[in-house]
């Protein structure tokens, strides 16, 4: 009788190992293993982003009988949309023809005749920037007493758009992490902050747009490395 083998056979234990390298050395087999190597994980969070808010000023209005010239020099900071508005709302009502001769901001100078119906508005707009100047003259004809309302109204842009955050690193070291405000895809604010291992570090920032149109924006972590 021979003792019983102690030898594993395939009902046996199955050890399960990630081979990363195997190199062969006079016939040893040698068996490298690698683990993850620890890396942070930054994420921005509570993102607030502020658009530039327009803000609208009437620097003219009054109403005008027969004709009227007027100028003006934009001294707010900012990008600007003038807006010469006439309006044909004075009592008694009938329909009204305005001849707009007037010079733009680049100097050139145009002549416009428009009809305004009865209780209607005719807008005219230029854009301008600080230290420009519109300028100009228009008669009016057809109405009672040839009257009408004129108003030259500015809506400026500051431009200021301002955000703030915070980036918490989720990870198992600390890092830096380089933030980037995006605008239309494309950056206009970049950042770098070190963030410690299971912290938070808030941020904020802000940058200058041409205008206060609607634009895509996002805030993103680029890159980040450990550190």
């Amino acid at each position: 009788m021979h003792p019983p083998s102690r030898a594993f056979s395939s009902r046996g234990i199955i050890a399960t190992v990630a081979v990363i390298g195997l190199v062969l050395l006079g016939g040893v087999g040698i068996v490298y293993f690698s683990l993850p190597a620890e890396q942070p994980n930054i994420q921005p969070t509570q993102i607030s982003i502020s658009p530039p808010v327009p803000r609208t000023f009437t620097v003219v209005a009054l109403n005008v009988s027969g004709h009227e010239s007027f100028s003006h020099v934009a001294k707010l900071k900012g990008s600007y949309s003038y807006s010469m508005i006439f309006n044909n709302t004075i009592p008694p009502l009938s329909p009204t023809t305005v001849t707009l001769n007037w010079t733009g901001p680049d100097g050139t100078a145009q002549t416009q005749t428009f009809s305004i119906d009865p209780g209607s508005f005719h807008n005219v707009t230029v854009p301008m920037r600080v230290d420009q100047t519109i300028s100009g003259q228009f008669s009016v004809s057809g109405s009672y007493g040839n009257e009408i309302g004129f108003s030259l109204v500015a809506r400026t842009c500051p431009g200021n758009l301002s955000f703030s955050f915070t980036l918490v690193n989720s990870g198992g070291v600390s890092g830096h992490a380089t933030v980037q405000l995006l605008v239309e895809g494309q950056p206009l604010w970049t950042n770098r902050y070190f963030v410690p291992q299971g912290g938070q570090i808030p941020g904020s920032g802000s940058v200058t747009l041409r205008n206060c149109n609607a634009h895509d924006t996002n805030l993103v972590v680029a890159s980040q490395e450990k550190g």
